[in-house]
């Protein structure tokens, strides 16, 4: 298992997302601190110089392989959907542009990631 976790720096404007392996699936209590942390996402370098950056869903395949996330660039809430394979750190190449009204819409992709019988990405 894993423990995921936001966290800030001090002089960035936008958190970053991490995660670090829970010894022995032990959700009950912290790892220490001495367990290497993984990066999933750093809001601040995908915002990079854009006025305007707010990520809409975060949400980690059941296989643990995959990393969905969204972001709105423009305020206009037309939301890109990603994919980032979480062994290498890059992003898949498949993006879905669209409204995002519900974050339900993220988990139910989230959740076709963990169908053996769709195609791998």
């Amino acid at each position: 298992g894993w423990w995921y976790y936001p966290r800030t720096e001090e002089g960035k404007q936008y958190p970053l997302h991490c995660r670090v392996p829970a010894p022995d699936a032990d959700t009950v209590h912290a790892p220490s601190e001495a367990t290497p942390e993984e990066l999933l996402l750093d809001q601040n370098v995908e915002a990079g110089t854009a006025e305007f950056f707010s990520v809409g869903a975060l949400d980690v395949s059941p296989d643990t392989r995959l990393l969905a996330w969204s972001s709105d660039r423009a305020g206009d809430e037309v939301y890109e959907l990603r994919f980032r394979d979480l062994a290498t750190g890059t992003d898949l190449g498949d993006v879905v542009r669209r409204e995002q009204r519900h974050q339900s819409d993220i988990l139910v992709a989230v959740l076709l990631l963990d169908d053996p019988a769709l195609p791998v990405l």
